[in-house]
């Protein structure tokens, strides 16, 4: 895909950020009255669709931590896995990603899949864009371990 196609991309990513986080700060209730997972959703797709492997799968990542936090009935443990597994693919280096694939274990059960990925998302170096993000998932990571170790 040629550079200047990507431009929209930047753009896109501010977006899904800024609703995401403001969707996040009008609780629950008002969240689902509004159909802010819609939305949410479509700008995330959004960026998905313009470039996937803009910030490092970002699209994915946001489409699939929607997925794993959402409520029934629009949260899905799969689409969270797979989304959080593309952008892996795109950038095996990121923090972010590793964090993500992590969580999810940690979350749905899969143990063994968390004690693999939290030491790789704390080791991780790639994480260009979210440096103070990135240091809360390090010692995230960190503290999780602890928690699971035998």
């Amino acid at each position: 895909m040629p550079v200047a196609s990507r431009r929209p991309a930047p753009a896109a990513s501010a977006l899904a950020n800024a609703y995401m986080f403001h969707s996040s700060s009008l609780g629950i209730l008002t969240s689902i009255l509004r159909g802010a997972s819609s939305e949410y959703r479509e700008h995330a797709a959004r960026l998905v669709e313009l470039d996937p492997g803009y910030d490092d799968g970002l699209g994915d990542f946001l489409l699939a931590s929607f997925h794993l936090v959402a409520p029934w009935p629009v949260g899905d443990s799969d689409e969270a896995r797979a989304g959080y597994q593309r952008a892996l693919a795109l950038c095996p280096d990121s923090v972010r990603n590793h964090s993500g694939v992590a969580v999810y274990g940690y979350r749905e059960g899969e143990l063994p899949r968390s004690r693999e990925k939290f030491p790789r998302a704390r080791s991780a170096v790639y994480c260009p864009r979210e440096r103070l993000f990135c240091a809360w998932m390090k010692r995230e990571s960190e503290a999780v371990l602890a928690k699971l170790a035998p």
